[in-house]
C-alpha cells in the first residue's frame, strides 16, 4: 500500500536536501495451497510485519537513496492434504521465516557524465521467490520454508554523447546462496551498452549490445554464456501513451564441464559413462511496454523475453506477459489489478523443464485516516510442469491489512 512519507529539509546554501521516507505493514493471509502443486497441498494462514525506511540525500551533482526493509512471518494454521500416510503433518513453526532488504543507489552528474553504483543484500524465504524463478514444486512438507540470500552490486556509466544521442553502461553482478539441497547456488554476471538517439521530440531510437555468464555451484558444474544485439524504439505517442519496445537476437553457450550419466553396456556388462556435449544455439529476446495514466486511473501491459539466472541450475529461457490496472474514484479509495502469464524453460535441449504459470490478483485500498491504509486482496495462481509428476495445479490466497506512515515531521 501507499505507506511513505517525505520530510525534505534545506541543509545548506549549495542547496542540499535530506529525505525521511517510512512505513509499516501488518497483514494475515491464509493460502490454500502455497506449493501449487495436485499432490500434497499445503494450506497456510499467518501474520506478517514488515517495516522500512529510507534516507535520502541529493545536491545539484549528488543523489543518494539507501533503505532498509524488516520483515517476519509467522503462522498459527497449517494443513496437509495427501494420500500418502507416512508423510508427517507439518508444524506451524515450519514455514517461519524473517526477512531483510539492504540496498542502497548513489549517483553522481558532471558536465556530460553521470557515475552511478547500486548495491543491494537480502535475504528471503523460498516461498516469496521461487514462483517466479523456477517454480515452487520443490517446496516439501518436511522441510518447511527456507532461505534465499541474494547479493547485487550494478556499477552505471551515462554518457551525453551530442544534443541528441546519450550512451549508458551497465555491469551486474548477482550472487544466490540458498539454504535448501533442492536449489542450486549461482553466480550471474551480465554487461549491457545502450545507445540513444532523439529522431524527433517523440521517438528516441535504441540499440543494446548485451552479455552474460551464468555459473552454478552444483558438484558438477555448468556454464552458460549469452551474446545478443536489440534494437528498438521510445515513442511517447501523446502527454499520456508510450510505447517502449526492444527486439534481437541471442546466443546460448552452454559447457557442461564433464557432466553426463551411466548406461549399462550389454556387451561388455559394464556400466559406461556418457558425456554431455556442449550446445550452442540462440534465440529471442527483447521486451516492450505499453503504459496509459489518466489523473484517475492508468494501465500498463508488458512482453518479456529473456535469459535469467534460476535454482533449478541452469539458465533459463523466461519468456513473459503482464497487464496492470489501477483506478482511484476517490480521493480515498484505490483498487489494483494484477496479472502475468509465462512459460520458463531450461536454455539447453539436454535437460529440459518446461513450466507454464499464471496469477492475477486484485487489491482494494482505503486511507481511513491520514496515516493509516486498510487493505484487502484476493491473488490466483497456477503452474504446469511438463515433465514431472507435480502435473498442473492451483491456488488461492485471501489477506488483508493495515499500513502505517511515519509522521511527516521527523527531522
Amino acid at each position: 500500500g501507499p505507506v511513505l512519507v517525505a520530510c525534505l529539509c534545506s541543509a545548506n546554501a549549495w542547496a542540499a536536501e535530506t529525505a525521511v521516507v517510512g512505513g509499516m505493514d501488518a497483514n494475515y493471509s491464509y493460502d490454500d495451497n502455497v506449493n501449487v502443486v495436485a499432490g500434497n497441498k499445503i494450506a497456510l494462514a499467518g501474520l506478517k510485519l514488515e517495516g522500512f525506511g529510507e534516507l535520502q540525500y541529493r545536491t545539484p551533482r549528488l543523489d543518494t537513496k539507501t533503505r532498509l526493509t524488516l520483515g517476519a512471518k509467522r503462522n498459527n494454521y497449517t494443513d496437509l492434504e495427501s494420500d500418502n500416510p507416512l508423510l508427517k503433518e507439518p508444524d506451524d513453526s515450519d514455514f517461519d521465516y524473517e526477512s531483510y532488504n539492504l540496498n542502497t543507489d548513489v549517483s553522481y552528474a558532471w558536465e556530460r557524465h553521470t557515475l552511478g553504483i547500486y548495491g543491494r543484500i537480502e535475504q528471503d524465504s523460498n516461498i516469496n521467490t521461487q514462483f517466479a524463478d523456477g517454480g515452487l514444486g520443490g517446496l516439501r512438507q518436511i522441510q518447511g520454508s527456507s532461505n534465499v540470500d541474494t547479493t547485487v552490486v550494478r556499477p552505471t556509466w551515462g554518457w551525453q554523447l551530442t544534443e541528441r544521442q546519450y550512451l549508458q553502461t551497465a555491469l551486474q553482478a548477482q550472487f544466490a546462496d540458498y539454504q535448501s539441497d533442492r536449489y542450486v547456488n549461482y553466480d550471474y554476471y551480465s554487461a549491457q551498452t545502450t545507445w540513444f538517439y532523439s529522431w524527433s521530440e517523440r521517438i528516441q531510437l535504441q540499440v543494446r549490445p548485451l552479455g552474460a555468464r551464468f555459473e552454478n555451484a552444483a558438484q558438477f558444474s555448468v556454464t552458460t554464456d549469452t551474446y545478443g544485439l536489440e534494437a528498438g524504439v521510445i515513442w511517447s505517442i501523446n502527454e499520456k501513451v508510450e510505447l517502449n519496445v526492444l527486439g534481437g537476437i541471442t546466443d546460448v553457450s552452454t559447457d557442461y564441464g564433464g557432466r553426463g550419466f551411466f548406461i549399462f553396456d550389454p556387451e561388455t556388462g559394464q556400466p559406461e559413462f556418457i558425456e554431455l556435449e556442449d550446445e550452442n544455439n540462440n534465440g529471442f529476446s527483447g521486451s516492450g511496454n505499453l503504459s496509459y495514466k489518466e489523473e484517475l486511473y492508468g494501465f500498463s501491459a508488458t512482453v518479456n523475453a529473456s535469459y535469467s539466472p534460476s535454482s533449478n541450475g541452469y539458465l533459463q529461457e523466461d519468456n513473459r506477459a503482464g497487464f496492470s490496472f489501477y483506478w482511484t474514484p476517490r480521493e480515498r479509495l484505490r483498487f489494483d489489478l494484477d496479472t502475468q502469464v509465462g512459460m520458463t524453460d531450461t536454455s539447453g535441449n539436454e535437460f529440459k523443464n518446461k513450466r507454464t504459470f499464471g496469477q492475477g490478483a486484485v487489491r482494494a485500498s482505503y486511507q481511513f485516516a491520514q496515516e493509516w491504509w486498510l487493505s484487502g486482496r484476493y491473488r490466483y495462481r497456477e503452474q504446469d510442469y511438463d515433465r514431472n509428476s507435480l502435473g498442473s495445479a492451483d491456488g488461492n490466497l485471501f489477506s488483508v491489512g493495515v499500513s502505517y506512515k511515519l509522521p511527516k515531521d521527523i527531522l
